[in-house]
């Protein structure tokens, strides 16, 4: 009996281990997110979705349904290319789309907490 119990409560640790590093499920991990950043009419589509303005297809809900834990946790469940993609957008929404980037901002960090350390986390990959 003791043992079916230990062997158990090993098998929730490494269950609850595994899950804990694995990483975001999007639509597609290699979207060229410089041909998406580059067009403002794209930008606005996507920033209506991850900011509420509009509901969501799939496509767009699979990045969406990542911000809420990525940015507070500073993109540790992101892959490589999830943290490229992300450089990318937040670098260029902050540059390019300023009033955007306020209204990602105010959605996912409103009190201005985590914005600083999930630009640095992301910045650190080629």
């Amino acid at each position: 009996m003791k043992i079916s119990i230990l062997v158990y409560l090993v098998g929730l640790c490494v269950a609850h281990s595994l899950n804990q590093n694995k990483a975001y499920t999007t639509a597609n991990d290699y979207l060229d997110i410089q041909a998406v950043m580059s067009d403002p009419e794209e930008v606005k589509w996507y920033m209506d979705c991850f900011v509420g303005r509009r509901e969501c297809e799939p496509f767009s809900a699979s990045y969406q349904a990542n911000m809420p834990e990525a940015i507070p946790t500073l993109c540790k469940k992101c892959n490589e290319p999830q943290k490229r993609m992300w450089k990318i957008f937040i670098t260029r929404l902050y540059n390019e789309y300023p009033g955007e980037y306020l209204a990602f901002q105010q959605k996912y960090d409103p009190k201005n907490q985590y914005m600083d350390g999930f630009i640095k986390a992301v910045s650190d990959v080629d």
